[in-house]
């Protein structure tokens, strides 16, 4: 159950610590990227049932557009909403908490991926997209904040940001081969299943 009166301090207490072990300075930060993103990973999985109340609710997504009513949100559609929550819904978060803590990420992803719904698959491709734009945005207004200034974050920090935007390329490539390999089997089928 979404408490309205918690919501914002809960989110924000999300964020903080999902952003942590990439974007803060702490003891481990100089471990290898790919093992920042493992524990990226394990800190979603600690908030993955309430990620998943929040896509579920109703009461989001009706504030979700009053919010985009009275103009908020201008870089955010509802189309881009209904893609989000759909991908949690469908086990989207689930995969991509399974590739974080991966040794092999992309093959994780190319596996986890194939297990999802056909729609999901489609979807994939733009929902990452989008992710990695909200992403590199709110991670340099999250620095900025913390920093007085983009300019004198640790040099590390903006190392992270950089290495995980590779990341989401790589991602983002590999989805849209996948999107392509389902159209590409779908038009295979139909040709083998019209008549000579």
């Amino acid at each position: 159950m979404i408490n309205p009166i918690t919501l914002y301090t809960k989110i924000t207490r999300i964020q903080k610590e999902v952003l942590a072990p990439l974007y803060t300075t702490h003891s481990r930060m100089k471990e290898d990227h790919s093992i920042l993103l493992e524990i990226t990973g394990r800190s979603i999985m600690e908030h993955e049932s309430y990620i998943e109340d929040v896509c579920n609710s109703k009461f989001i997504r009706l504030c979700f557009n009053i919010i985009k009513k009275l103009g908020g949100c201008k870089d955010l559609h509802i189309d881009d909403f209904d893609r989000f929550t759909n991908y949690v819904k469908d086990g989207g978060l689930t995969a991509m908490m399974v590739m974080l803590k991966s040794n092999d990420k992309e093959q994780a992803f190319v596996d986890e991926l194939d297990k999802l719904p056909k729609r999901v698959r489609e979807n994939a491709h733009a929902m990452l997209l989008k992710s990695r734009w909200l992403h590199e945005d709110f991670v340099t207004e999250f620095l900025t904040k913390e920093y007085g200034a983009f300019e004198v974050v640790p040099d590390i920090l903006t190392e992270h940001l950089k290495l995980t935007n590779l990341f989401m390329d790589g991602l983002i490539e590999l989805a849209f081969h996948e999107g392509q390999m389902d159209e590409l089997l779908a038009e295979v089928e139909k040709i083998g299943a019209e008549p000579e």
